[in-house]
Formats: structure tokens, sequence, C-alpha cells
């Protein structure tokens, strides 16, 4: 679950649309942003500092997506909601596979901007994030190895992320949609750390209480081991989720209002 933190943070920056450059379509009437609202901070792409310039933009939306912001079809971060997030790793120390569902992660709006980058010439951003608490509760079915123990169980979980640092880097395209530019991303990869993480399922082993709590006990121990193994699923599973989140907010947001070229 730390990669929920992971995406998290940056969800809250950006979305696309799914023509590829150069094409214009409208299969569906989608309200574009007229003007840069109050929560949206403009950059200059020929200021120098543009990348610092970014940042703070993405810093500047943060409390309104607590909230959620209707006009680009993005919905309450504060608690996040994920529908499912899919895990499955077949080989290694930890060998499991399952999914979370009904995700509510409870922090997101209290991440800080550490990075923001981007290329429009190669069509590639770059952004980071801190988040110093994030609380989950989620429901779990899973199956599979931690370690030396076996895991089976479908439940309720909770999971306690603690500084946590997350970086996105992503490749995009400048579709136009209704006559103006937009930003699409094609490609996206989500890295994370995670310094303390406590977890609880329940009704693990078909809900036999000294298994279930022997259980809980050793992920707990090797809370970080068993984050570290499960890196990479975790990765490419909120990579999908969140490039599909981001595309469906930024084709609302035309990049002559946000990004200017004067």
């Amino acid at each position: 679950m730390a990669g929920t933190v992971a995406a998290i943070s940056l969800c809250v920056l950006l979305c696309g649309f799914q023509p590829s450059e150069g094409r214009e379509e409208d299969p569906q009437p989608i309200k574009l942003l007229q003007e840069a609202p109050q929560w949206l901070k403009p950059c200059r792409l020929k200021d120098p500092n543009l990348n610092s310039c970014l940042k703070d933009t993405f810093q500047h939306m943060f409390p309104a997506l607590a909230s959620g912001i209707p006009e680009i079809n993005v919905e309450r971060f504060e608690p996040l909601y994920l529908p499912k997030l899919g895990l499955a790793k077949g080989h290694g120390p930890v060998t499991i596979s399952g999914s979370f569902y009904n995700i509510l992660a409870h922090g997101p709006s209290n991440a800080t901007a550490t990075f923001a980058s981007i290329d429009m010439k190669n069509g590639v951003f770059g952004l980071g994030a801190y988040l110093p608490d994030i609380r989950i509760e989620a429901d779990y079915d899973l199956q599979g190895k931690v370690l030396i123990l076996p895991l089976v169980g479908n439940g309720p979980a909770r999971v306690h992320l603690k500084n946590v640092t997350t970086s996105m880097s992503s490749k995009f395209e400048l579709p136009r949609l209704q006559g103006r530019q937009i930003i699409h991303i094609i490609d996206m990869k989500v890295d994370f750390d995670i310094q303390g993480m406590t977890v609880h399922f329940e009704n693990l082993f078909n809900g036999n209480r000294i298994l279930g709590r022997t259980m809980n006990t050793f992920m707990n121990k090797h809370a970080l081991e068993i984050v570290n193994e499960l890196k990479q699923p975790l990765e490419e599973s909120f990579s999908s989720v969140f490039r599909e989140i981001m595309n469906d907010a930024l084709k609302h947001m035309p990049i002559d209002i946000w990004l200017l070229g004067d």
C-alpha cells in the first residue's frame, strides 16, 4: 500500500487527453477552462525559473484538491478514494497476488512539492512530493507468501505510512482539443520511498485470531523489507491508475491558461 502515497501526491498534478499530437478529436463535448481559476497559478515557458514556478503552482493546488475541483473532474483528495488497486508478484521472498478495494487515503492534501520540471520540446515532465503522514483504510483479498510465512485472507485493512517521498516522471503529447493544446500523458513512472509503516489486516486465515495476530506482528516487524520487495509491482500499478486519473483532468486545462508562451 505504500504506493498509494506516491500516487496521491502526483495525482494532484497533471492530466491529458488521448488523441496523438497533431490530431483533433472531440468525441464528446468537454468543457475547457477559459481562464486560470484561483487555484491555478500560471507560469511562463520563457521564465528562467520555470521549474521553480511550476513547483509553486502545484503546491498552490493542494488545498483546493482537498475538497475537489469539479471543473476539471477531480474529486476530493481528503480522503482520496481509489476503487481498486491490483497487486501481483510471482517470485522472490515476497510472492503475492490479489487486490485492495474501496481505498480511502487520509493525508494527501498535506503534501509538499519538492521539485517540478518540464521540457516542452521533448515532452518530459517530472514532479516530486513529500507526505509526512498517510492513513489508509481499504478492503483486501490477498494470497501468497511474505518472507517465511504464508498469507491468505480477505477483509478490512489499515495501513499507516510515515515520511513518504515520491517522484514521478512522464512523457506527454500536446494534442489539440477544440482548437487548443492540452497535455496528454502517454507514459508514467512512479517511484516512492517510505521511512515507516504499520499495518493491520483483519480476517487473515479465515478469521483465525492466533494466526492473524502472528502474521500482523510479523508484517509490522518486517514492514520496510516487505515494501521494498513489492516496490516494482506497486509502482507499476500506481503508474497505470494515476495516469488515467491525471489524463481525465488536464483535458479540461488548455495550456494557454497556465503554461504561457509569452
